[in-house]
């Protein structure tokens, strides 16, 4: 994405000057290019996205018990309750850590784009 938006922001502080010369439709292809690709790699980011989402919480559930299962029937020798209320905040704490990441992965993503505009003024001498 940061690649796209460079080329845009070039596009339209050069603007001028790519019409001039005739270079409007070979850089507007090198964009058309960054677009496409961006829109390919979107596409397989949210396939990837969907499908971890899907498994995820059936595979941290099923090992999250058999863990807490085994250790606390075997090795402290707890009765059911204490094991199912061992289950529910390791559940809610694992929930807290998921919208972390997703707010970092969000945070990363957003970055490029803050740059962008911060260095936006300098390309174009204002």
């Amino acid at each position: 994405m940061h690649g796209f938006q460079g080329l845009l922001i070039q596009h339209i502080s050069n603007y001028k000057y790519l019409k001039s010369t005739g270079l409007l439709k070979v850089f507007g292809a090198r964009l058309q290019k960054s677009i496409l690709d961006v829109e390919e790699n979107n596409k397989k980011i949210g396939i990837y996205n969907a499908v971890l989402g899907s498994l995820r919480e059936p595979l941290l559930i099923i090992v999250v018990s058999l863990v807490i299962f085994f250790f606390q029937a075997n090795v402290l020798r707890a009765d059911l309750g204490l094991i199912l209320l061992s289950l529910l905040f390791f559940l809610s704490w694992t929930h807290v850590t998921y919208a972390y990441a997703n707010f970092l992965n969000s945070f990363v993503a957003l970055s490029g784009s803050a740059n962008n505009v911060v260095s936006f003024p300098k390309r174009i001498n204002i």
